[in-house]
Formats: C-alpha cells, structure tokens, sequence
C-alpha cells in the first residue's frame, strides 16, 4: 500500500494526502510495498520498472542508480529478530519533485516516515540524505544492542560452566556483525557517489557525515569481532590451563596410591614374606605407607607438581 504526503504548511515535517492530489513536491512511502504498487508509481512517475523490480530482490547490496534524472539508491534496513541480524532492501528514488521511499517491509519504511514528520522538510534530495542518516543510525543502535551481548555472554562465562549454545550465539553474532559489515561498506560508498553530484553545501556536508559514521560504526563492528575472538581465545587458554591442572592432580593422585599398592600386592601373595608372623605386620606395613605417601606429597607440593 503507497502513502501520499506533502510538506506542511508551517515548513516543517509531512502531513498526509491521497495520491491523486498531487501538490508541488510530493512524498511517498510503502507500507509493505507489492508488484501493483511498484506498476502504479512505474506508470504514474515514469520509473524505470527493472530498477523498481530489484526492491523485491532480498539479496539486493546498497547501490545507486540513475534513469532520465531520477535517482536510484538501495540501501538496507536491518534490524534484530531473536539475536540474529535480519534486513531487507530498501530503495529512495528522488526526481525533480517527488521522494519515494520504498520496501516490502512496512517497518523498514516506517523507520523513515515517523522521524520525516516532524523534521524540517525541503528538496527530495535532502529528505533523501536525512532518511540515509536515519538508518546509519539504526545501525549504530544495532552495533550496540550486539556488543551488549557479547557483554552478557562474557559475564555467563565467568559466573557459570560454558555451554556449546554460548559458542553458537558467538557464531550467530559474528554472523550478524559480518552482514552489518558488508551494508556499512555500501552505505559509505552510496554517500560518496552521491557527494559528488550533492547540489548544495547542506547536502554535501550531511552525505560526508554519514561517509565518516559508517567509517566510524565499521570501526566499532570491528571491535566486536575482536572481542569476540579474544573471549573465545580466553577461554580456549583457560580451558587449556585447566585440563592441564586437573591432569597433574589425577597423576600426583595416581603415583599416591600406586606405590602403596605394590606393598599391598606383595603382602598379599601366598609366598614367604618378612614380618608375615609379627602381630604388628599389618600395622607396620599400614603406617610405613602412610608416611611413605606422605614424603610424596610433600616432595610434590615442594617442585609444584600440584
């Protein structure tokens, strides 16, 4: 379904019309955008349908297009569903009167029109460069709502035994970082092609903000990943030192009961054995382990062996 609006009369934000009157500058937006809305706005404003028809493509990467002096820019509204990064295309068109902002997901769209209608409103252009900032922003919320899970995945880790799911949702992340990864990079490249064809200094400067923040959320993805890694390195190393601990307790704990053992073992053949008559015997043999396993373990702790 296509949404008509216009700039309001007091120059600030958008109010709603019908899409049959058309005011001087008129504003677009999909609410979940289907083939017959893309063929009405093709045949209406005179788009070009292949380039409408790659807002359909889920796999579609930010780009920009230009046909007859209407502008074509793909960019991606993501967004987390159960940990994981989901996003979908996303195309503004701006001619020399109307802006479109387009998508088959009503909330990707909505995430531009509700900040449009209170923010000052000019050229198509413009809103197009304020609706780019408003998803480099959406990003930065994203990066941030990740690296709070990696934050809370690393708390559990101290505090309680690792399970594989807490290397899943580190698998699921660096997933997720590496999709946001690849939107960041088309997103700069889509505001310095268009820094090159900005008409005025407004424009140009808010396109080279947005250049330097997705630079800037790049970084930040980045330090993720790191982070990621080095808790995973961590862990590895702690697992490492760990397993290697318990090992020299099992075999200091092995030698302890293995050298009584072979005392035990020989009182216990049916030969001729010293002191087998003593009444003490079994005492004597009892307490001569006893201190034997005890110089051991004094002798182990003293070269550290546990």
């Amino acid at each position: 379904m296509l949404q008509y609006y216009e700039k309001n009369t007091d120059g600030d934000g958008l109010i709603q019309t019908v899409g049959s009157d058309k005011p001087k500058v008129q504003y677009i937006f999909s609410d979940g955008l289907v083939r017959k809305d893309a063929k009405a706005l093709e045949n209406d404003l005179g788009l070009a349908g292949h380039l409408l028809s790659d807002v359909f493509d889920a796999d579609e990467l930010p780009r920009v297009d230009q046909d007859n002096g209407t502008k074509y820019v793909f960019l991606r509204a993501a967004e987390l569903k159960n940990g994981k990064l989901q996003s979908h295309p996303m195309l503004f068109i701006t001619g020399a009167d109307y802006f479109a902002c387009l998508s088959v997901d009503k909330d990707a769209t909505s995430l531009i029109l509700e900040p449009m209608k209170d923010l000052p409103v000019s050229s198509p252009d413009h809103v197009r460069n304020l609706g780019m900032n408003i998803v480099a922003k959406k990003y930065e919320l994203l990066i941030d709502e990740i690296g709070g899970q990696i934050n809370r995945i690393e708390k559990r880790m101290r505090s309680h035994e690792v399970t594989n799911d807490d290397f899943y949702k580190f698998v699921s992340i660096e997933n997720s970082l590496g999709r946001l990864r690849t939107i960041l990079v088309g997103l700069q490249t889509v505001a310095e092609r268009l820094m090159d064809t900005a008409k005025n200094e407004a424009d140009r400067q808010l396109l080279d903000d947005i250049r330097l923040f997705s630079k800037q959320l790049l970084v930040e993805a980045e330090s993720c990943l790191q982070s990621i890694g080095s808790i995973r390195n961590a862990y590895s190393t702690i697992a490492n030192n760990t397993l290697n601990q318990r090992m020299k307790l099992l075999t200091s704990l092995t030698l302890l009961l293995a050298l009584p053992n072979v005392f035990y073992s020989m009182y216990g053949m049916n030969v001729q054995l010293p002191f087998m008559r003593e009444s003490w015997a079994y005492f004597g043999i009892v307490g001569f382990t006893v201190i034997m396993m005890i110089i051991i373990f004094m002798i182990a702790r003293q070269r550290r062996l546990f």
